[in-house]
């Protein structure tokens, strides 16, 4: 699943960013190093992504978009670290770049550092508020770490956003069961139950 996001997140850099014409190339060095890099990463072709990215910054080292691709290409090839500093770059240079925060999180979740991952969803929640991948992602990690309280108003979140999640709602009377308050545990079940057997029922 977590390839699957990174490969569609690839492929969706050529809409995201337009493929400059033959003309703007030739005057552009680094844009058209950027969309040979565009090209390879939706190709699966991580190591040559990087290689232009990583040419197209040296020409324009603030090139966010090039930052973000990078980043991007080293998620494909597996070296997280270096994708967390090309993500740092891209929203130190686009403050309010939703995915890039999103991408980060996601990024120092992989490797652990929950503290930080947690700084970077709750700013993706700041600059959108209904991003409930990013409310998903809180509430497993304030799970994870025993804050029922705050596990409990996040996953209330994606509920709000998401209502047809069955998981989310047996998370919840789980929740519920160890704070004991069985009241909530029931309807919640009740509520994973019901939405459980429908989605059941259209497989």
């Amino acid at each position: 699943m977590e390839r699957k996001r990174r490969v569609l997140a690839a492929l969706t850099l050529t809409a995201i960013f337009f493929i400059a014409s033959p003309a703007a190339r030739a005057e552009d060095p680094a844009r058209a190093l950027y969309d040979r890099g565009v090209r390879a990463l939706t190709k699966g072709d991580a190591a040559t992504a990087v290689d232009a990215f990583r040419k197209a910054l040296e020409i324009s080292p603030d090139f966010v978009e090039a930052h973000y691709a990078l980043a991007r290409s080293y998620e494909e090839a597996g070296f997280t670290n270096l994708a967390i500093k090309s993500y740092r770059k891209a929203v130190e240079l686009r403050p309010d770049w939703v995915e890039a925060h999103f991408s980060l999180g996601a990024c120092r979740l992989r490797l652990g550092s929950r503290v930080e991952a947690i700084g970077a969803f709750t700013r993706v929640v700041q600059l959108n508020a209904d991003h409930v991948e990013a409310h998903r992602a809180l509430a497993s990690i304030y799970e994870e770490e025993g804050w029922a309280d705050m596990a409990i108003k996040a996953y209330k979140k994606v509920v709000e956003l998401d209502p047809d999640d069955p998981e989310i709602c047996r998370r919840l009377g789980l929740l519920y069961r160890k704070t004991g308050n069985k009241d909530e545990e029931k309807a919640w079940h009740d509520k994973y139950m019901s939405l459980k057997k429908a989605k059941e029922a259209t497989e």
